[in-house]
């Protein structure tokens, strides 16, 4: 008795496209600002600080803190800049911290309270003076950077499960449409 499969693969390929309606188009990062739909003050009702940071005209040499209390904490760094400060404190367990920068000048100072919260913060600008100074006070929190502009480059924030993402996508520093 011989049997035969065949085996048959279907591949679908699909895209939705969605026509503005009003007929605008998309708005560069600069156009947001200059129009006044992002703002610090907007930015500080949803509890995210954004003054800038003055130890970043005083800091110098670079220096790296590290607590972990837990089990399976990482904290994963690869900082190219001229002066640097970070301070990374983690009490909780599987936490994971990680920065990626080319800048100028960095301090950061992050906190993280409880299991399971990620951070992520990338910013590939060499004349860039950046500050986050971040808290996560519960489980399950995921907080990215993911470059920076006059509006993102000094953040301070506490996070707690009530806001459980937060993804900030900003533009290069100095130039927000690049």
């Amino acid at each position: 008795m011989c049997l035969v499969f065949f085996f048959t693969t279907i591949s679908v390929n699909a895209q939705t496209y969605n026509e503005d309606i009003e007929g605008t188009t998309k708005l560069t990062n600069v156009e947001l600002v200059k129009k006044d739909i992002v703002t610090k003050a907007a930015l500080g009702d949803f509890g995210i600080g954004t003054a800038k940071n003055t130890r970043n005209t005083s800091i110098q040499g670079n220096s790296v803190f590290i607590a972990q209390i837990g089990d399976f904490n990482a904290a994963l760094l690869n900082v190219k800049s001229r002066a640097s400060e970070i301070n990374i404190e983690q009490n909780g367990d599987f936490n994971l911290t990680g920065l990626d920068y080319n800048v100028d000048t960095v301090i950061t100072d992050i906190k993280q309270e409880g299991n399971r919260n990620v951070v992520f913060d990338i910013v590939q600008d060499r004349t860039a003076n950046i500050s986050l100074d971040l808290e996560q006070q519960g489980n399950n929190l995921n907080f990215q950077r993911l470059g920076s502009n006059s509006l993102t480059e000094s953040l301070q924030f506490i996070q707690t499960e009530a806001s459980p993402s937060l993804i900030i996508r900003s533009s290069t520093n100095g130039t927000p449409d690049n």
